[in-house]
């Protein structure tokens, strides 16, 4: 949903046109069925379009011109027309027609976040490494990125960093499908919150361990200025432009790779420079 609302939020703000979005909230019966951590049912996540909005809509609706998806640019508006966002995936790229944006994204969903998550997050600390390890419905027909990828990943910065620094773990799994990775020392789990509030505290770490193919994951390195750790297998390609942010770093990473390990050290090195 995230992605579908942030390209009707760009279109909106580049052509001068209001949004109105439909509930955030919701049952999803398939997180319900198989009995996942994470129920998804996004309940005062962020502040809603009010009903008679919506309702209005639809009512204008019936008697416009309806045209699905465009692509956010500014385009001729014609005021009997109204657009309609409703598809994830419009490209292979998932944040093609969002990078150049990355600024506006950021802070039109800090706006619209609702007052019970800005407080959660302003009790919450960031670690200096974050990991998120995707299980859940992952199980069925995806791959899982393994644990060893986070394991030898995370020796690989604290190595670098001659620290034993602290490491938050997000994750949907059981504790007992994670307990080799928990047993590295100074590593937690995040207490559990709200899907928005973890994606929103791990995109304030300093070392982002992604799962492979992951929206979660994405999301909190797209919110990010961190140096973010990419599964070298993962489909997409690119989340932002490191060169409208300095600070930002993707790496894409693979354990037991001579080069991909030089190509992380060269990454840490320039990123804590910054730092």
């Amino acid at each position: 949903m995230l992605l579908v609302w942030a390209r009707a939020k760009v279109f909106c703000h580049l052509n001068g046109l209001e949004l109105v979005s439909s509930s955030w909230w919701g049952f999803h019966w398939g997180a319900l069925i198989r009995r996942e951590k994470r129920s998804r049912l996004y309940w005062h996540y962020f502040i809603e379009s009010s009903n008679l909005s919506r309702w209005m809509t639809q009512i204008i609706g019936m008697f416009c011109k309806k045209h699905f998806n465009p692509h956010p640019a500014v385009v001729n508006i014609h005021s009997s027309t109204i657009f309609f966002f409703n598809k994830v995936n419009i490209e292979d790229d998932l944040f093609l027609v969002l990078r150049d944006h990355r600024e506006f994204v950021v802070s039109a969903i800090y706006e619209q976040l609702h007052p019970r998550i800005h407080k959660l997050l302003q009790h919450k600390t960031p670690t200096v490494i974050s990991v998120h390890v995707r299980r859940g419905d992952f199980k069925i027909g995806n791959m899982l990125t393994p644990l060893s990828h986070f394991i030898q990943g995370i020796a690989l910065v604290r190595n670098f960093l001659k620290e034993q620094v602290q490491v938050t773990i997000f994750t949907d799994a059981d504790l007992s499908e994670i307990l080799p990775l928990m047993q590295l020392g100074n590593i937690s789990i995040a207490n559990e919150a709200p899907d928005i509030a973890d994606i929103l505290l791990m995109s304030r770490s300093q070392v982002i361990f992604t799962s492979q193919s992951s929206s979660f994951s994405y999301w909190a390195a797209f919110f990010s200025d961190a140096l973010v750790v990419i599964p070298s297998n993962d489909w997409q390609k690119k989340i932002c432009n490191s060169d409208e942010n300095l600070r930002y770093c993707e790496v894409r990473w693979k354990e037991n790779d001579s080069a991909a390990t030089d190509t992380m050290l060269q990454a840490l090195k320039k990123y804590f420079q910054l730092s």
